[in-house]
């Protein structure tokens, strides 16, 4: 392969929850393999998943800014008044002055993150596509896990970055939204539609719910029916190996069902198509409150796909479509990785 591809590896991940990379893969640096090294042993996949699941959890995504950091910042979980201690950018976030240069950091640093992730895993799925089955150490079953996980992962990440930098489908928007990478390399990939992102991020959650859903409901049923297995506990009984040991910490079946009942919810979709994988769960969840729970930064995107009115403690706050949206990020990403 031409170019480099690069995976950051966290020791947190290598330690703990996974077997030793040490045990997988003779790095040639702290922080970078080359891909062909890496996806010439069944371990290196491991190694490349494992460096997916670290990254998101970054201060720059799921670690900070897309949960308790911004996010929450935007759904006024932060009341701005003297109590809280809200700083002069905390507070500049509460009230939407996406022009304002700290916060467009922050934007610009969450849009370079969430592609760097989605170039990653791009090809992380396509190294894994060109591989027979029996090539993985737990042959058909650990390739469609990863594929699974992996097509879930790309659609999320699209989906956050679609719900940040692109209007509401309900305002009635139709266009250019956000690019679409669903091939590495990618170099300045056009802005799709907004209909055709929505279309490209069902159709990969939905088919992460095809390959996930035999797995955790049948294969891993043993795993997934008790909590103290879904997560680290001192009472978890081991799985085939630790690569698949506790599924509530990544992309699993259930996860993707509620995340396309999510993605539906945002496009306004009132009625799921019966013929997908997920049938009346996903229907039950797209109709119910459970649809959209109240996790932390999740209300701002609650009251943005339904343009209301935001409360910063009992004061209403007016909102405008320029108040609901950043601008598009200025930095322009080559998407491909070690160029």
């Amino acid at each position: 392969m031409k170019n480099k591809i690069l995976i950051l590896i966290c020791a947190a991940l290598c330690g703990g929850l996974f077997t030793s990379c040490s045990d997988w893969l003779d790095a040639r640096s702290e922080e970078t393999l080359l891909g062909e090294d890496l996806f010439s042993d069944p371990d290196g996949f491991r190694v490349a998943v494992n460096g997916i699941y670290r990254e998101v959890s970054s201060r720059e995504l799921w670690g900070e800014n897309l949960t308790w950091g911004m996010a929450s910042l935007l759904a006024q979980h932060y009341a701005d008044n003297y109590s809280m201690n809200l700083n002069d950018l905390q507070r500049r976030i509460t009230r939407y002055e996406w022009q304002f240069a700290g916060i467009q950091s922050i934007t610009e640093s969450i849009w370079a993150k969430g592609y760097y992730i989605i170039a990653n895993i791009s090809e992380i799925i396509q190294q894994t596509e060109k591989k027979p089955g029996d090539f993985f150490i737990h042959g058909q079953a650990e390739k469609d896990l990863i594929l699974g996980e992996m097509y879930g992962m790309r659609a999320l990440i699209h989906f956050e970055m679609l719900r940040l930098f692109a209007p509401a489908p309900s305002t009635g928007y139709t266009g250019p939204a956000i690019p679409y990478v669903d091939a590495y390399p990618v170099r300045q990939p056009d802005r799709l539609e907004m209909a055709e992102v929505m279309e490209k991020i069902v159709d990969e959650m939905e088919m992460a719910c095809e390959l996930l859903k035999p797995l955790d409901t049948e294969a891993f049923s043993a795993w997934m029916g008790r909590v103290e297995h879904r997560f680290p506990s001192a009472q978890h009984a081991a799985a085939w190996s630790e690569f698949v040991n506790y599924r509530g910490l990544r992309m699993n079946w259930y996860a993707a069902t509620a995340l396309l009942a999510r993605i539906h919810m945002w496009n306004g979709d009132t009625l799921i198509p019966q013929n997908n994988a997920e049938g009346a769960f996903t229907d039950w969840l797209v109709n119910d409150m459970v649809r959209e729970g109240f996790t932390e930064g999740q209300v701002f995107y609650m009251f943005k796909r339904l343009d209301r009115s935001i409360f910063n403690g009992a004061t209403p706050m007016a909102m405008t479509p320029e108040k609901w949206t950043p601008p598009y990020p200025n930095n322009e990403l080559s998407y491909v990785l070690g160029n």
